[in-house]
């Protein structure tokens, strides 16, 4: 019923632009993006209960819809997002212990990305092999990508936080070793595309922040992305050949175009093009640098300390795909934090999880 539902809109669609086409020739429905209709939660909802939703266009044969999904809210504190208000607590809880950021080279100094996260594959703890990375968001959940819950190695079973250099016990880190009580892929996430790359994992119990371990704030609606530079850290391969690093590396990028980013994939994973509402493009205008094999689900966050007296990292995207790593043509490609923000929020903190002063828990 949905799918004939859906050639129906598609039918219609084109007897409508035929006759208001004029009406959508240059902007066709601010504030609004138009995106294809599978892509629009809420035009999908339309569908279902028989209503057409508002077209703007087409893209090859499939209808565009001005998606009421990407409507900006006025920036107000009642629409502060749930994620910047635990910002503000996490920041609070670990202000008195904040050593500062260090910028410069490539690997990463000790205590300088406390939020950083290593997944690992295996039934058994003593036989565990890290492939992915993460960012971690809360006491209790890690940010990833979606293809790093199912690898050839297995299931993602195992988070590491706090390390450093995963080849030695005597380096400045306090490394913790937790087991993944839950994963949550992104319930539009298809294995066969590239789309909706984002995952969620629940540990078996909250960690404590420390210096060595404390999360990182996700891009709000309070922010606008850097136009410049923003860092992707990993332990992955330091080039495409190459073994995964024992040493957590980090790269200085940058921002670029989507369009860029067409060819990072091929069309069957990509059917749809590059997605400019959720996805980032970044890479190197002037060497080689990128993110390799092993750093999916890490972070793409802010070069520079958030405001503050006391200051977090900022994650804005995380690492998804490419074609090959450190080749210019190429970029990599992130998935965007905001625009899955919501998503996110349901459940790392669930809007019926409150204190008796109203802040969210985890």
């Amino acid at each position: 019923m949905f799918t004939v539902l859906l050639l129906a809109i598609t039918l219609y669609s084109y007897l409508l632009l035929g006759v208001f086409s004029q009406q959508y020739q240059d902007d066709p429905c601010p504030p609004r993006r138009c995106i294809p209709v599978p892509r629009c939660q809420s035009a999908l909802d339309e569908v279902k209960k028989g209503i057409h939703p508002k077209l703007c266009g087409f893209q090859d044969s499939n209808p565009l819809t001005c998606c009421v999904d990407f409507a900006p809210k006025d920036n107000t504190a009642e629409d502060k997002s749930i994620a910047a208000t635990m910002c503000a607590k996490y920041t609070f809880e670990v202000c008195p212990r904040f050593e500062g950021f260090v910028t410069g080279g490539q690997k990463a100094e000790p205590k300088e990305l406390p939020f950083m996260a290593h997944i690992g594959y295996g039934e058994d703890g003593g036989n565990i092999e890290w492939q992915c990375g993460g960012s971690l968001v809360s006491h209790r959940y890690v940010l990833s990508a979606a293809h790093c819950t199912d690898s050839s190695l297995g299931r993602a079973s195992w988070v590491r936080l706090g390390d450093l250099d995963t080849s030695t016990n005597e380096d400045d880190a306090q490394p913790e070793i937790l087991k993944i009580a839950m994963t949550f892929d992104h319930p539009r996430y298809n294995p066969t595309q590239v789309y909706n790359d984002i995952a969620l994992y629940r540990l078996e119990r909250d960690v404590t922040f420390n210096k060595y371990i404390r999360p990182i704030c996700l891009h709000s609606i309070d922010e606008s992305l850097p136009r410049d530079k923003v860092v992707a850290a990993g332990w992955g391969r330091l080039g495409f050949v190459d073994r995964l690093s024992k040493v957590l590396m980090k790269v200085e990028l940058d921002v670029m175009d989507p369009f860029k980013c067409s060819n990072s994939a091929d069309s069957l994973q990509m059917p749809d093009g590059i997605d400019r509402d959720a996805m980032i493009c970044a890479g190197s205008n002037m060497d080689d640098k990128d993110t390799c094999p092993g750093d999916s689900g890490g972070p793409l966050f802010s070069q520079f300390k958030s405001t503050g007296p006391c200051h977090l990292r900022t994650q804005f995207g995380l690492t998804s795909f490419g074609k090959q790593c450190g080749l210019a043509e190429f970029p990599g490609v992130y998935t965007k934090v905001l625009y899955h923000l919501r998503w996110i929020e349901s459940i790392v903190w669930p809007l019926n999880k409150t204190n008796s002063v109203g802040i969210w828990t985890d």
